[in-house]
């Protein structure tokens, strides 16, 4: 159990120092840019689709609200 637990810390070192000079390189700096302008951009998209869930919901809960109001005046009706 400890050695596992020595591997992975040995290796959590190494990816923080590999990711460290990885981002003081040129090339770098440019894919971590590329990167966080996609996550920027993968979250718009995100949150518009989740605008558009929250819509159709609430036009689905409206419709099914107006049904249930038609079937209750037609019931008090015929009574």
């Amino acid at each position: 159990m400890k050695l596992t637990s020595f591997l992975f810390f040995g290796a959590g070192v190494a990816f923080g120092i590999g990711v460290m000079y990885a981002v003081k390189s040129d090339t770098g700096k440019r894919i971590a840019l590329a990167l966080a302008s996609k996550g920027y951009e993968l979250k718009g998209r995100l949150a518009s689709m989740a605008d558009e869930v929250k819509d159709t919901v609430g036009d689905v809960v409206s419709e099914a609200r107006n049904a249930v109001k038609k079937q209750d005046a037609q019931a008090f009706g015929a009574q």
